[in-house]
């Protein structure tokens, strides 16, 4: 089957489908809350496990409907199956195989029987193009406006503690903010002052700050993962190379996720062809 849909467009009807659905979902529930607590007085505690009780609750079915049908939609139309199922991961559209969330999943007998012909595509490795507008090398740094953000959210933390301390002399709210702030700044102080290059991508290979250069046919397994931090999801590069392995946070990178995924796809594909 050719490819009539690119990952991207899947990814962004998905977000349509299932992700915006479910934030207005949870917002009427919430102007639900708010217009009852000014014309029935509900005991606040009451509406409260109300409200978290039923946002959860619709939000899951919604999905638990929305997403097979968006998931038999985008199969069927995308070539690359492998990376739409990596990025609807990483998009939070998609949950790992065996994840509880994804047996919840509601399938009617006619929805299971195409996901099972669609399983067939994953035999077949995914095709990658030259992205033409990418230069010959690319200089990947931390993004400033990220940096700055980091920074200041500890000062704020740092300031509010302060201020708890000096007005309700709260010691337990004093001591956690400095822990959020203390937290903040190990994220972000060396970002902050660091105008170093985090890493090169060029049609030759990587280059990053403490790892050598080495050219794309030293590299094996590259591609960006996803890991839970405490307040949101990091992302890594990580490759393989002769004597060890790499894996980069990239996560306040100064371009997005996916370009910077595209680019590495591009700059492999560049170098596969140069060898031709």
């Amino acid at each position: 089957m050719l490819q009539t849909v690119t990952v991207e467009e899947a990814i962004a009807r998905g977000k349509k489908m299932i992700t915006y659905p479910t934030m207005i979902i949870g917002l009427i529930i919430l102007a639900g809350e708010i217009i009852l607590k000014i014309l029935i007085h509900f005991p606040d505690w009451e509406l409260n496990i109300i409200m978290i009780l039923s946002i959860t609750l619709i939000q899951r079915i919604y999905w638990c409907f929305a997403v097979t049908k968006w998931r038999v939609w985008a199969f069927e139309n995308v070539r690359n199956v492998h990376e739409l199922k990596d990025q609807a991961i990483k998009a939070n559209l998609l949950f790992k195989a065996d994840s509880f969330m994804e047996k919840l999943a509601l399938k009617s007998e006619n929805d299971k029987q195409k996901l099972r012909l669609l399983e067939t595509k994953f035999d077949q490795p995914d095709v990658f193009y030259d992205d033409f507008s990418a230069p010959d090398e690319t200089i990947v740094k931390y993004s400033k406006t990220a940096k700055l953000i980091g920074f200041s959210s500890g000062v704020l933390a740092l300031l509010l503690g302060l201020v708890f301390l000096y007005i309700a002399v709260n010691v337990l709210s004093f001591i956690l903010l400095i822990l959020v702030a203390f937290y903040l700044y190990s994220l972000n102080l060396e970002e902050v002052f660091n105008n170093k290059n985090v890493l090169i991508l060029s049609n030759k290979g990587i280059k990053t700050l403490n790892t050598s250069f080495f050219e794309w046919n030293e590299i094996k397994n590259e591609k960006v993962i996803r890991q839970y931090g405490l307040s949101n999801n990091i992302y890594f590069l990580v490759y393989d190379y002769p004597g060890g392995s790499v894996k980069l946070n990239i996560h306040r990178i100064d371009m997005s996720r996916e370009e910077f995924e595209n680019l590495l796809h591009a700059y492999r594909v560049r170098y596969e062809e140069s060898k031709i």
